[in-house]
C-alpha cells in the first residue's frame, strides 16, 4: 500500500509541472510574384532590397495559407511617381490566427497612382454664425 501511495505522489509531482503549449504553425515556403507599373520599381521586403520588379519573392505561411511572419513590402518608382507600401499582418498564437493575412499569389504596385488626398492648399474659413 505504501508503494502505491509513493508511486501516485511521484506521478502527480511529475505531471503537475507539464504545460502543453500550442505549437506554432508549420511554415511553408510560398513564391509571390511582384509586378510593378511601370516595370522596374525597386522592391524592398522588411527593409531589405530584394530586386527590381518583376520578380518572385519567397514568403512563409502555414498549411492554411496564412502568413507566419510579418511582412512590409515597398515599391519605389523608377523615375517619377509615388512609393507604394503593402503590409501582411501576423498574429502570434492560435487566438488571433484567423486575423492573419493570406499569402498572396501576386502583388501589383502601381507607382503611377497619386495619393487619394493630394496636398492641395485647402483653406476652410468657418465663421460662427448666429
Amino acid at each position: 500500500m505504501r508503494k502505491v501511495v509513493i508511486l501516485a505522489a511521484v506521478v502527480l509531482w511529475v505531471g503537475s509541472g507539464c504545460v502543453v503549449m500550442p505549437s506554432p504553425p508549420r511554415s511553408v515556403s510560398y513564391d509571390v510574384e511582384v509586378i510593378s507599373e511601370p516595370l522596374g520599381a525597386r522592391i524592398e521586403v522588411n527593409n531589405d532590397y530584394v530586386g527590381d520588379a518583376p520578380l518572385t519573392v519567397e514568403m512563409f505561411g502555414g498549411q492554411d495559407g496564412r502568413v507566419t511572419r510579418q511582412y512590409v513590402i515597398k515599391a519605389y518608382p523608377v523615375n517619377v511617381g509615388w512609393t507604394q507600401t503593402k503590409k501582411l499582418y501576423f498574429s502570434y498564437g492560435n487566438i488571433g490566427r484567423h486575423l492573419c493575412d493570406f499569402v498572396p499569389k501576386r502583388m501589383l504596385f502601381n507607382t503611377n497612382l497619386e495619393p487619394i488626398n493630394p496636398t492641395d492648399n485647402v483653406n476652410l474659413n468657418i465663421k460662427n454664425q448666429k
